[in-house]
């Protein structure tokens, strides 16, 4: 039976992550899911989403951590404000069994539903829940 070896690399004689016995291939492939996943979503704060909406629309997801506010339910999940310590904002989500004041880090596409009305533009934006991730303190 054949032994299988596996390079070590001592992190004294290296750069963290970087194995130069590891095939390049091998390399990327490990570092490629971490690098994808912080590329794709990103930490921010309610009023940053809404000071700058065009950043986002349609092209990046957001991550916004915050406590259920007010919640308004729907045939196929509900809406309800997210709420951190620079505002609130709506959020739609799949999810009906969210309680208010509870604790929630999620992962959402930001949105934007125009509304006219005699000419002027009562347009509100809003986040596309993707997924909900355990919150951390």
């Amino acid at each position: 039976m054949p032994k299988l070896s596996i390079p070590v690399c001592l992190p004294a004689l290296s750069i963290p992550g970087f194995c130069p016995l590891l095939p390049a291939q091998l390399r990327l492939g490990l570092w490629l899911p971490l690098l994808l996943l912080t590329a794709c979503s990103r930490l921010t704060t309610v009023q940053n989403v809404r000071e700058h909406p065009q950043r986002n629309w349609l092209t990046q997801t957001v991550q916004l951590r915050g406590t259920v506010g007010n919640r308004a339910p729907l045939l196929q999940g509900q809406v309800y404000e997210l709420q951190d310590e620079t505002g609130k904002i709506w959020v739609l989500s799949p999810n009906r069994d969210l309680k208010t004041g509870m604790p929630i880090l999620i992962q959402g596409q930001v949105r934007y539903e125009a509304i006219e009305v005699e000419g002027q533009n009562l347009g509100e934006v809003y986040i596309e829940e993707q997924q909900q991730m355990p919150p951390s303190p």
